[in-house]
């Protein structure tokens, strides 16, 4: 009789899913060609897989996507651009408050805007793209990707729609097809998010190709807030290695962090269920942030390509990025 009543109680904890089983935990990146799901996601899993759990590794189309599998799924854990989820903030605040940012320290991704070498003088900056953006024509990632989402949100600055809300952008397949779209005279701007390398071969091949990297700044970016917290951080950012003679090309952007976030503890009402959120929660936040990077190669070179400007330094490359914008504008006339 005893037996049948612990085999009883067994099962029902089986069923429950609140001991000897535990639901993997799914991680969600981006494509299967990018650094979330080829570096990150593996190390963010070796980070739970110390507390038992089991992961699994998910392909996504970008962070927009990643909130709202969290969302749908609160055990799981998303990789999106910080600014992405700020515009998601603004948009679904209820959705917002569901969320738990586990990490916001790993490393930035920038913004990134390219044009053909010929129209450098019309188009030298972010800023000038939204004096002129009804003329413009800007490609970009596919609906529901990383870049598609942050273009998104900087058109949602222009609450007046008299700037950059007039642009009609183009979404392409991927960032390759986005560049090849401003070689091909399909558009004038080609604009992505990424790491910060100098040997990056589509870095290079953007040169290679004719074309040069205009800083996206502005005053509305640069000055972009979301609860207090900077979305937004200029840095300067090495984007090609220099020669014996040459020194690389480095120019003037803003960068936005990588966020990994998960649903709130609060969401789960199963005590074991709660209890390994809360747990997974705390080992995340509390591990150093060295675990969730490689600490060689390009990764280790991160923080010497990419330096974060402040003060009267962003002050004085406002100016210059006003000046180039007010002579272009005079060039568009």
């Amino acid at each position: 009789m005893k037996i049948a009543k612990l085999s009883a109680v067994v099962a029902a904890m089986l069923i429950s899913g609140t001991a000897f089983a535990q639901a993997t935990v799914q991680i969600h990146t981006g494509g299967a060609k990018g650094s979330y799901y080829l570096t990150l996601a593996p190390l963010l899993s070796k980070v739970i897989g110390q507390s038992l759990l089991n992961t699994n590794i998910n392909t996504s189309p970008g962070s927009a996507e990643n909130i709202a599998r969290v969302l749908k799924d609160p055990a799981a854990i998303g990789m999106v651009q910080g600014d992405v989820l700020a515009a998601f903030s603004m948009k679904d605040p209820a959705g917002y408050e569901k969320l738990e940012v586990l990490r916001s320290d790993i490393a930035n991704e920038c913004l990134f805007a390219v044009v053909k070498k010929e129209n450098a003088a019309k188009i030298p900056n972010w800023s000038a793209v939204n004096r002129h953006a009804s003329r413009i024509r800007l490609s970009t990632g596919d609906v529901g990707s990383g870049p598609a989402s942050t273009i998104e949100y900087l058109k949602s600055m222009d609450t007046e729609q008299k700037g950059l809300g007039l642009l009609k952008e183009k979404n392409e397949k991927d960032v390759d097809a986005a560049l090849a779209a401003v070689q091909n005279n399909s558009a004038h701007v080609a604009f992505f998010v990424q790491y910060a390398d100098p040997k990056n071969p589509r870095f290079k091949q953007i040169v290679d190709n004719g074309m040069t990297f205009i800083p996206v700044l502005s005053k509305d970016i640069v000055n972009a807030k979301v609860g207090g917290k900077e979305v937004y951080s200029v840095y300067t950012v090495e984007v090609t290695e220099g020669g014996m003679i040459t020194p690389g090309l480095k120019i003037d952007t803003v960068c936005t962090p990588v966020v990994y976030v998960t649903g709130k503890e609060t969401l789960f009402t199963n005590g074991g269920d709660r209890r390994n959120q809360a747990d997974k929660i705390a080992d995340i936040k509390n591990a150093p942030a060295t675990a969730f990077l490689p600490q060689d190669g390009f990764w280790a070179n991160l923080k010497k390509v990419a330096i974060k400007k402040s003060g009267e330094a962003v002050t004085k490359i406002m100016i210059d990025v006003d000046a180039a914008a007010n002579a272009a504008r005079e060039q568009m006339k």
